[in-house]
């Protein structure tokens, strides 16, 4: 997804499922990433597509926190707790699923060839 969504975990896993009903992009296997996964878009987040499209710095609008992404990894094995990944420098965390707004950037795995 070239773009961000600023939500809840629980309120980004609906998004993520009205972006597969929607056929979004085309698409209908649209998720939110896993922590592996979502260390990757961070330490690629400068290059190629993804240069810029990743909130870095400390934006604070209103209960959000854009520069956080979740990932859909559960936090220490507790499912109301979600892990994250700081963008702007690369400390992890967990939280409830139902209280911040982070960012969230849903991917598609590609089939390994």
């Amino acid at each position: 997804m070239p773009k961000d969504l600023v939500l809840t975990f629980n309120g980004a896993t609906k998004a993520v499922d009205r972006l597969n009903a929607a056929r979004a992009l085309g698409h209908t296997d649209w998720q939110i990433p896993a922590m592996d996964e979502l260390k990757i878009l961070y330490k690629n987040q400068d290059r190629g597509a993804l240069k810029g499209t990743f909130t870095k710095a400390a934006s604070y609008k209103g209960p959000s926190f854009r520069f956080w992404y979740w990932s859909s990894t559960k936090d220490r094995g507790l499912s109301p707790y979600a892990h994250s990944l700081c963008f702007a420098d690369g400390h992890e965390g967990g939280l409830y699923k139902d209280k911040p707004r982070f960012s969230c950037r849903p991917i598609r795995l590609e089939p390994v060839k």
